[in-house]
């Protein structure tokens, strides 16, 4: 992590300093972002846990950010929802801010996983829920069985109002997959539907 890291601000630098960002510095920042994300989500599995690590993948994340696509940002969501609020806050925040401006390259799995985080932080950001379901009514035909538990769950959680539209879409792919579910994503998906 810490060599692509390093290598993505060399390439960074020395583009900058040639007045140009080159597709190869692009395409090691993207890298870079890629590399934090997946620190994140190792340094939340790790048992027993270890804060100072937790705290430093944060701290790269929020140094990546700019270079994170709307997946990878609903990933990191995804961690740092794991994580003390504390210790996340602020990179929830960012990161939050950041998935508002990419929401439309979000596929069904990633919305499914940042209505989770979402969800699982009990905080509702209005506009993101509104935004993330706008997107959902157009790629809900794509929700997996977990995925239609983890929305419908989510939205339950937060108590937010669903469009009409989107949660018309999701009950329709929730019937379309609902004997693929596995006990516990239907348990879920009908108490949060209830």
């Amino acid at each position: 992590l810490a060599m692509v890291l390093s290598a993505g601000r060399g390439l960074k630098r020395q583009a900058d300093k040639a007045g140009r960002t080159s597709a190869a510095a692009t395409d090691a920042q993207w890298a870079a972002g890629d590399a934090a994300v997946r620190h994140l989500q190792a340094a939340c599995r790790q048992r027993p846990f270890d804060v100072q690590k937790s705290k430093a993948a944060v701290k790269d994340i929020v140094l990546q950010m700019r270079w994170l696509k709307g997946s990878d940002c609903a990933f990191a969501l995804q961690a740092l929802a794991k994580l003390d609020p504390a210790i996340a806050a602020d990179a929830e925040n960012a990161l939050r801010k950041q998935l508002a401006g990419a929401f439309q390259e979000l596929d069904a799995r990633a919305i499914a996983i940042a209505l989770w985080a979402l969800g699982t932080r009990s905080e509702s950001p209005g506009s993101l829920i509104a935004l993330l379901q706008q997107r959902l009514v157009k790629v809900s035909n794509m929700l997996k069985p977990v995925d239609v538990s983890n929305v419908v769950w989510a939205l339950a959680k937060l108590r937010a109002t669903p469009l009409p539209e989107g949660w018309e879409a999701v009950a329709v792919r929730a019937h379309a997959v609902a004997w693929d579910m596995k006990p516990h994503e239907l348990s879920i998906t009908i108490w949060a539907a209830a």
